[in-house]
Parts: C-alpha cells; sequence; structure tokens
C-alpha cells in the first residue's frame, strides 16, 4: 500500500506541473480577452492623460507635452489656444483614440473589418464652426480650403500607415486567437479545474494532500507574476527612452497593463496561500487517521486488531 500511494504522490507532482501549464495557459488566455474589450482600452486610454503625454516627434517640438505643442502651433497660425481646451474638455480626442484602437484590435485579433479614419472622424474633434466661434469671426474661403486640406492629409497619413493584420498573426496564432475569443474559454478552464481537484484527490488518496499540490502552481505564478511587474516597471521608469507620441502613449498603456498584472499575480498568491492553509489545518486533523488506515492495509497487522479499529 505504501508503494502504491507513493507512486501516486510522483504522479501528483507530474500533474501539479501539468497544472502549472494548465494554469499559464488559462491566465494568458483571460488576460488577452479581458484586456482588449472596449471597456478597458477606454480605462486605458483614459488614465493616461495623452494630453501630457511628453512629444518629440509631433510640429517638431522637443521635450514638450502633447498640449503644449498643440498650442504652439495654433498661435503660429494665428489660432486661438484655447481650442485645445475645448478638445480636452470634451473628449471628443480620446472618444476618438478608444473607438479607432479598439476597432483595430478587433482587425488584428477577431479579423473584423481592416479601420479606416474618416474626415467625418475628425471633424467631431474639430471643426469650422468651433474654429470660428473661438475666433469670434468668419473663416474666409482660403482659411477653409487650408482646414479642409489638412484634415485630408492626416486621414490619408494615418490610413496609409495602418500596419496589416499578416504583419503580427500567423496561420497558428489565428486559431489560438479564435479559441481565446470563443465562448467556451470560460467553460473549458472550470471542467479543466474540476477534472485536476478530482485527479489530485484519487491519486494521493488523501482528503488533505490535493491541497499543497493545487497551491504551488498558484503561489509560483503569483510570484512570476510580481516579478514581471517589477521588470517591467524598471524597464520603462529607467531603461527604455522613448521621445515620439504614440511610443509615450503605449509605455504609459503598458504601465496600467503591469498594474493589472500585479493584480493577477497577488489574487494567484492569494488563492495560493488559502489553499495551502486549508492543508496545513486538513493535516494537523486527518493526518493521524489516515496514518492509521495506511498500516490497517498492511499484511503483517492482527487480523483481530484491524478489524476491531475498523468496527
Amino acid at each position: 500500500m505504501k508503494v502504491v500511494k507513493g507512486f501516486g504522490l510522483f504522479l501528483s507532482f507530474i500533474l501539479s506541473i501539468v497544472f502549472f501549464i494548465f494554469i499559464s495557459v488559462g491566465t494568458m488566455a483571460l488576460f488577452i480577452k479581458n484586456t482588449t474589450t472596449k471597456e478597458k482600452i477606454n480605462k486605458y486610454v483614459e488614465e493616461v492623460d495623452i494630453y501630457n503625454v511628453k512629444t518629440n516627434d509631433l510640429f517638431g517640438y522637443e521635450n514638450i507635452t502633447l498640449a503644449e505643442a498643440l498650442k504652439n502651433e495654433l498661435e503660429k497660425n494665428d489660432l486661438p489656444i484655447s481650442l485645445v481646451d475645448e478638445v480636452k474638455n470634451s473628449k471628443s480626442l480620446t472618444n476618438l483614440i478608444v473607438d479607432y484602437s479598439s476597432r483595430y484590435i478587433d482587425y488584428i485579433l477577431k479579423n473584423s473589418e481592416k479601420p479606416t479614419l474618416t474626415e467625418n472622424d475628425l471633424l467631431k474633434v474639430i471643426n469650422i464652426p468651433t474654429i470660428e466661434y473661438h475666433l469670434n469671426r468668419n473663416l474666409t474661403e482660403k482659411e477653409k480650403d487650408y482646414f479642409n486640406t489638412k484634415i485630408d492629409e492626416i486621414v490619408v497619413s494615418i490610413n496609409q500607415n495602418v500596419i496589416d493584420r499578416d504583419y503580427y498573426i500567423t496561420d497558428n496564432i489565428d486559431r489560438i486567437i479564435s479559441f481565446v475569443y470563443s465562448g467556451k474559454i470560460n467553460t473549458y478552464l472550470v471542467v479543466g479545474l474540476i477534472i485536476f481537484v478530482i485527479l489530485f484527490f484519487i491519486l494521493t488518496m488523501s482528503f488533505y494532500k490535493p491541497f499543497i499540490f493545487l497551491s504551488v502552481p498558484f503561489l509560483v505564478w503569483g510570484m512570476l507574476l510580481s516579478i514581471v511587474y517589477l521588470v517591467i516597471k524598471f524597464f520603462i521608469t529607467f531603461v527604455i527612452k522613448i521621445d515620439g507620441t504614440i511610443e509615450n502613449i503605449i509605455k504609459n498603456i503598458i504601465n496600467l497593463i503591469s498594474i493589472d498584472i500585479l493584480k493577477i499575480g497577488l489574487s494567484y498568491l492569494f488563492i495560493g496561500v488559502i489553499l495551502y492553509i486549508i492543508y496545513k489545518i486538513l493535516k494537523k486533523f486527518l493526518y493521524k487517521e489516515e496514518d492509521i488506515f495506511l498500516e490497517l492495509e498492511e499484511d503483517n497487522i492482527n487480523p483481530k486488531l484491524k478489524e476491531k479499529v475498523l468496527r
């Protein structure tokens, strides 16, 4: 019997490694699925505060915020700088970025229609009536033509520089993504977790030992994700030097995503600790009892004593 239990514990150890891989796949799948929703993107973009992002590539200015660059450009063209505050207060640019980003992510991950920016999209951010209101006068035809030309140039430039889905996604990655976004992923994870729990109970032939095998993968993943968070923070703060506007926005978004990674890591640590505490409590109360029944299974036990205990 001891040999059987020893072999069961060995198999439980192997199963624990498989369970670690299972948690890895499940974590990545749910993380990708939950961080690419429109609501999540909206949260990231709003918390970044794009107007205070440093830029070195917009209009040729160096080491100033996006808001400052826009105001400088407006002054150069004899336009009121209050237009920037108008755009900021209306959140029209933020809404445009959120909408376009979510459509682009859907295009990459879900193979939906490739997003395009239109003149109407930009006109929701800034338009001739808004400019005329802040100027307190009507624009001349020449000024209107100049404005419309600039809008067209921006739209064409952005649409021409949209990176195709094939640049990122191979056939194998596409199959994985399809599985992640299928409605069955949550069901598979729940069923898989239940199967692992049942297998641990069967292999260990114990009421408390499965909890230690379940706790270790959660504890390891919790520590790994916490370390990933610290590494991302270190690189963003001390190593990666980014000057571009878009790159700075992405840097800030990555920083926010790293916080979500830390939250998952701390959650896994919490689950792992709880499972370990359950293991210790059950072991304290069940260890001697399980030991007795193990001994009763040995052939050298007095049959009369065995019968008496089992009663």
